[in-house]
């Protein structure tokens, strides 16, 4: 269900973006958006994906003034998975500013493990660091009422910020709650953590702008002559005139210069080096059909000693 549903995102996402960059001038955002979820819900028809599935907001910042806004269900609770750790981030470091938590190896360790590598038994530790509670056996009524005052403290900070319609005072788990932990859930669950994609998308939004105002990042702005200085492999290859897996593996072979800023990200290559002599090299030896042997990365360890 997991995988299916991390596929759904993918595949919308896909069309938001692709659609954002063919967008006529004349279509709303609001149109996009629409057609975004028309078009994955017919995608995933034979899932039974129905639109009571999907909540989508999509913010354009293209004009960081005056950012456009567009949601299909957007107000829609729903259940946030590991979205919920960013807002304990948050809370975890206004704590800390002002002095409400005290900051120890132990607790940057959590936060960095609760981000780095998602883990729910950091997230479990930290909502314990800001909150004052802990988990443990059934409360009376009474003990129980003022425990889960002390753990909505990251929905009241949140509601002073302008946030409604969520709710985030919940432990993440790799299997169930027990006791106290269980009783706050609720019988039902009606107490479960929910966010609506538009608070969601909001954070994100003041996350994107705080960073680019302190890392005096500029706003991406296409080339006033439409031509873009940095391409990625599909469009490098489709520049150069080969196939991706070519340019990705000369790349790979130190061949030709790219970045390759993450393991797992994306290739990125300057135009100008495109135009280069290293790049024309790639190009007639794929033309003539000529093929490379694969070879080892410079920095792979040989597994046998050496037999001489």
């Amino acid at each position: 269900m997991l995988k299916r549903l991390v596929f759904v995102s993918f595949v919308l996402s896909f069309v938001l973006i692709s659609n954002l960059h063919a967008q006529p001038a004349n279509n709303s955002l609001q149109d996009l958006v629409n057609r975004a979820a028309k078009t994955t819900i017919e995608r995933f028809a034979d899932k039974k994906l129905e639109e009571k599935h999907l909540s989508i907001t999509l913010i354009d910042m293209r004009d960081p003034a005056h950012p456009a806004t567009a949601s299909f269900r957007g107000n829609e609770r729903i259940y946030p998975a590991s979205v919920v750790k960013l807002f304990y981030l948050v809370a975890a470091h206004r704590w800390l500013e002002d002095k409400k938590i005290e900051e120890t190896p132990e607790l940057k360790r959590a936060l960095r493990d609760m981000i780095v590598d998602s883990s729910n038994e950091a997230t479990q530790y930290v909502l314990d660091v800001i909150t004052h509670t802990t988990g443990g056996y059934e409360l009376t009524a009474k003990e129980m009422e003022e425990w889960q005052y002390q753990r909505n403290a990251v929905n009241r900070y949140f509601t002073s910020l302008g946030y409604s319609n969520i709710n985030v005072n919940q432990k993440t788990f790799c299997e169930d709650a027990y006791g106290r932990e269980k009783v706050s859930r609720g019988p039902n669950g009606e107490n479960r953590n929910k966010l609506t994609t538009g608070h969601g998308n909001r954070w994100t939004r003041e996350r994107v702008t705080s960073l680019r105002s302190h890392h005096k990042i500029p706003v991406h702005r296409p080339a006033d002559d439409a031509i873009e200085p940095w391409l990625n492999l599909t469009k490098a290859a489709a520049h150069l005139g080969v196939s991706p897996k070519t340019l990705r593996l000369a790349a790979e072979g130190a061949e030709i210069k790219a970045l390759h800023p993450l393991t797992d990200g994306p290739w990125i290559f300057a135009r100008a080096t495109l135009d280069g002599s290293a790049a024309r090299t790639v190009r007639e030896r794929a033309r003539r059909g000529v093929r490379q042997p694969t070879g080892p990365y410079p920095d792979q360890q040989n597994l046998f000693s050496s037999m001489t």
